[in-house]
């Protein structure tokens, strides 16, 4: 039996993605090391949610990543200046 016959390249995606924010929340202990495992993690999803074509995963993903970023530069630009 080959990996192709257990699991679809889609679905191997997929579960790399949850994979990886699963591990981001386990592993790192740090708020900036999740929030970037978060992001790659809904980058992944983003791709997966084209390859199945499912607008609402892609959606989803898409603003999660813009949150993440949001809090990774743009608050952290802010907050350093002292705004």
């Amino acid at each position: 039996m080959t990996c192709n016959e257990i699991f679809s390249f889609n679905e191997v995606v997929g579960y790399t993605a949850s994979i990886v924010i699963i591990l981001s929340f386990l592993v790192f202990d740090n708020l900036r090391q999740v929030r970037l495992g978060n992001l790659l993690g809904a980058l992944i999803f983003i791709g997966y949610g084209i390859l199945i074509q499912r607008i609402p995963i892609v959606i989803l993903n898409i603003f999660i990543v813009l949150i993440q970023l949001y809090f990774l530069y743009i608050k952290k630009e802010k907050s350093e200046q002292g705004q």
